[in-house]
């Protein structure tokens, strides 16, 4: 029986410290973001997509933003807030208009 095997815990283990800041960012994301959507009268369906999208964010971004942005990846917790509570809207937009400013430094 696999739960028995002592060396799978250690390996389980090692990998989830070695992972910890990006799994607090993720639940921190998507607590945040449940509770932002109830707080402002959303239900259902609208409360575990947005949740979800927020900590799947925060995944992605905890795993690129020590090489992209220089920012360490312990900080995953504050970035997985962030996220949560900015929202995956005005995220969206955010970057919407980053990247039309951009295109248009780009091309004068």
């Amino acid at each position: 029986m696999p739960t028995k095997d002592p060396a799978l815990w250690a390996a389980f283990m090692v990998w989830l410290h070695d992972n910890w800041p990006s799994i607090y960012g993720f639940f921190l994301a998507v607590g945040i973001a449940w509770l932002r959507i109830t707080h402002l009268g959303g239900k259902g369906q609208r409360r575990v997509i947005e949740a979800s999208l927020c900590g799947l964010l925060t995944i992605a971004f905890s795993n690129g933003m020590e090489f992209f942005f220089g920012i360490p990846r312990e900080l995953s917790g504050f970035v997985g807030g962030w996220i949560g509570w900015y929202g995956v809207d005005r995220l969206r937009e955010w970057s919407l208009a980053k990247l039309k400013q951009d295109m248009k430094e780009k091309a004068e």
